[in-house]
C-alpha cells in the first residue's frame, strides 16, 4: 500500500495518495471479496485446486466500519443534546428539521418526540401557559464550561462500561 503522509498529499496535490485514502480503499476492497461468491466449479466439474477461489471470511465491514466501541449514549447524541433540549434554538432546530425530512435525525431528539410536529407544538405551548425559562440554568455563572461538560460525560460513560 504506497502511501504518504496527509500533508504531503495536500501540498502535492494527491490526497487520493494519503494513508488514510489508501487504507479506506483497501478496506473498501476487502469487503467487496468478501461478499464474492466462491469459485469452486466451472461447467459442472470442479476447478483444479490453483484456480479455487474461495471469498475471505474476516469480517472486515464489522471490524473497520461499526461504532461497538463508542459509548451508546454518544451513538444517540444523548450526550450533545441532554440538558439542552428545552432551548428555543433547540426547538426551532427540530422545526427546521421536520420541514426537511432528508436530513439524518439526533435517535435522542426523535425519542424525545422532537421531530413530532404535534409534540413540539405542544411542549411551546405548554411553555408559554406556565412561563417557563427557555434558559436551562438561572445565571451563566452556574454554567459549566461546555467542553468541561462533555469531557466529564465522556469520562463518566467510559468508567460505566
Amino acid at each position: 500500500m504506497p502511501s504518504v503522509e496527509e500533508k504531503i498529499a495536500e501540498i502535492t496535490g494527491n490526497p487520493e495518495m494519503s494513508r488514510h485514502a489508501v487504507l479506506e480503499r483497501e478496506v473498501s476492497k476487502d469487503i467487496k471479496a468478501e461478499r464474492r461468491a466462491d469459485k469452486v466449479q466451472a461447467f459442472g466439474r470442479s476447478l483444479p485446486r490453483r484456480e479455487q477461489h474461495r471469498a475471505p471470511r474476516n469480517d472486515t465491514k464489522t471490524l473497520w466500519r461499526s461504532a461497538r466501541h463508542v459509548p451508546k449514549d454518544l451513538v444517540s447524541l444523548k450526550t450533545v443534546w441532554e440538558g439542552i433540549t428545552n432551548l428555543r434554538s433547540v426547538k426551532e432546530y427540530c422545526r427546521w428539521m421536520i420541514e426537511h425530512p432528508e436530513f439524518r435525525r439526533a435517535p435522542y431528539l426523535s425519542s424525545l418526540g422532537m421531530f413530532d410536529s404535534a409534540v413540539l407544538e405542544a411542549r411551546l405551548t405548554f411553555e408559554s401557559l406556565h412561563g417557563l425559562a427557555s434558559s436551562p440554568v438561572a445565571s451563566p455563572a452556574n454554567t459549566p464550561a461546555p467542553i468541561e461538560h462533555i469531557r466529564r460525560r465522556l469520562s463518566q460513560l467510559a468508567d460505566s462500561n
